[in-house]
């Protein structure tokens, strides 16, 4: 068993060298993180519509970068917000030489050290009150409800990345997009159907115990653990077995302390004490279950495989225009014959045919 002592010091090497900025950037303590974000917010929370923290595990001793969610007014860029706020903390690079960081990315000299991926805006910022350079990750959201949802997933370190592959094993997909039922359709294709973007929401269909209040009291890995235990459609071996690239990064397996969550649930020996996935889906949220189930079939309408009343025959019988028409006609003739569509005669398909295009 990993000690929680080991993790502590397996982050200090592991971090360092995967951090964005590797070794420029210094860990902060708990209370120096508060106390740069409380900077932090001072400068920049007026500018923005909304200015959050994420929740990291009170439990950790220190940490490698400060995570920020926040939502830029309409049409205003967040990157030009904070550099022409804060870009004078920003550090540069004072070296004559190009610096390559660890993770390699290349700055001239006096350039900033800042970097976009994806919606991530990230510095190195130094503070007014600290003489450290600390990562900062400002994780740009729509709105004030997908700033939520961001803030939910990215709350406590490995959580939302163990997880995901519990989820995915029960037929969903948990992200911080939201939270999603996983359909594979007639051709075998999987389709991600949206449940809803409340990941408190998401807990409660994957069985998590009195989530409001659980979820907000969880401080170190083994309260992690405790509250995945308390699903009753949570299985040892969802973990163990076969995992999959895909698996493997969500669950940044490579990190000592998801490591010991996932121990820790494995050697619980905890069995899914409720077999059918969907049941606190059902009983909790019975009209998003049944939006779900009305997606899957139009999901499955619109594949139903015709090799003989193509879009092409539709313009060469009724002498019809490529267009919209002839989407509704392949949608009508699919949801009146279904599977049976080919084998039923050309006759009988015109006639219902034109009766559909007479109402049009």
């Amino acid at each position: 068993m990993i000690k929680l002592a080991e993790i502590a010091r397996q982050i200090l090497s592991e971090e360092n060298v995967k951090n964005l900025f590797g070794s420029l950037s210094n860990r902060v303590t708990t209370e120096e993180m508060h106390g740069v974000f409380g900077e932090l917010k001072k400068k920049l929370a007026k500018k923005f519509s909304s200015f959050n923290n994420t929740t990291k595990l009170s439990s950790r001793q220190d940490h490698s970068d400060i995570e920020i969610v926040v939502v830029a007014p309409a049409g205003q860029s967040t990157k030009d917000i904070i550099v022409n706020t804060i870009g004078g903390n920003i550090a540069r690079n004072n070296e004559p030489n190009l610096v390559v960081t660890s993770n390699g990315n290349i700055y001239q000299p006096k350039q900033m050290f800042m970097t976009t991926n994806g919606n991530i805006f990230s510095i190195l910022y130094r503070p007014n009150k600290l003489d450290k350079q600390v990562h900062i990750d400002f994780i740009v959201a729509k709105d004030e409800e997908d700033a939520r949802n961001k803030q939910d997933y990215l709350a406590y370190n490995d959580f939302s990345g163990i997880v995901g592959v519990i989820c995915r094993k029960l037929g969903f997909k948990y992200g911080s997009d939201g939270f999603f039922k996983i359909f594979v359709d007639k051709k075998g294709q999987n389709k991600d159907i949206l449940i809803t973007k409340n990941l408190r929401d998401a807990q409660k269909i994957l069985g998590f115990r009195n989530v409001d209040t659980n979820f907000s009291n969880i401080k170190s890995e083994d309260d992690i653990v405790e509250y995945i235990k308390t699903s009753p459609l949570f299985d040892v071996r969802q973990l163990s077995g076969e995992i999959n690239r895909g698996d493997h990064k969500k669950m940044r397996s490579e990190r000592a302390s998801a490591q010991y969550i996932r121990d820790q649930l494995l050697q619980s020996g905890q069995r899914q004490r409720i077999t059918d996935n969907d049941f606190f889906f059902k009983s909790l949220f019975p009209s998003l279950y049944d939006k779900v189930e009305q997606e899957k079939q139009k999901l499955n309408a619109d594949v139903i495989n015709t090799s003989k009343y193509t879009g092409e025959w539709i313009i060469n019988t009724f002498a019809l225009k490529p267009g919209k028409v002839i989407r509704q006609v392949k949608d009508f003739l699919n949801k009146q014959y279904g599977d049976n569509l080919d084998n039923t005669p050309e006759d009988e398909v015109i006639d219902a045919a034109k009766q559909y295009l007479s109402t049009l």
